[in-house]
């Protein structure tokens, strides 16, 4: 499978040049339900890869619940922050569509908007490779924005930067994950919120 790179350099550009201001806004939109959710579900001291982890906040909520974590991010920017505020965990610079690990070594996945910035050719590929990484039974989180169409489009958030959004319905998405091998525990579409720029599907799928 060729991988589409070139759509999605300019995401990667925004979070380098704006990794100040995205923690800023989004520190305080840590999303606890699932967490909580995961808790529950996730063996007590197993490990958890937080793909597009950014500036750690989570990794660091999952650390201090007593998780070992891996946190992926392709933003150096992101990645020099998470270290300094998660010494403990381990992070990794790489796109997610190359990151690997050793097969069934993860005992959950935590992917929240990060599938909605590649391209949609490139979702199978990477929901293939966690199912690898994940040990049976193995979860994976999914935070995505509902609708059609992919591309590059303006941010108003952000001074109308361009970045890369895949939209999905809740029946396609579904699809995407059965054909990978998942079977969906729980998916919720709800409107967006006063940040969100679409409504957003989210939810919890496992490897079996």
């Amino acid at each position: 499978t060729i991988l589409v790179y070139m759509n999605t350099d300019a995401t990667k550009k925004f979070y380098e040049e704006h990794a100040d201001e995205f923690e800023q806004k989004t520190r305080g939109r840590q999303k606890t339900i699932w967490i909580e959710k995961m808790q529950t579900l996730v063996p007590a001291g197993g490990t958890i890869l937080d793909r597009g982890c950014a500036y750690g906040r989570d990794a660091k909520t999952f650390f201090e619940l007593g998780y070992k974590v891996i946190g992926v991010d392709f933003s150096e920017a992101f990645i020099a922050k998470a270290r300094e505020n998660v010494p403990e965990a381990e992070f990794v610079i790489s796109d997610i569509r190359e990151f690997t690990c050793d097969e069934a070594s993860l005992d959950a996945v935590y992917a929240s908007a990060i599938l909605l910035h590649i391209p949609k050719e490139d979702t199978q590929v990477v929901l293939r490779n966690m199912y690898r990484f994940l040990n049976l039974c193995g979860l994976l989180f999914f935070f995505l924005y509902v609708g059609q169409g992919e591309g590059l489009i303006p941010d108003e958030r952000y001074e109308g930067i361009e970045k890369y959004y895949a939209f999905f319905t809740k029946e396609e998405f579904e699809s995407f994950l059965a054909d990978a091998g998942y079977m969906v525990v729980e998916a919720v579409e709800r409107e967006k919120d006063s940040y969100e720029r679409q409504n957003v599907l989210e939810g919890i799928a496992k490897k079996i």
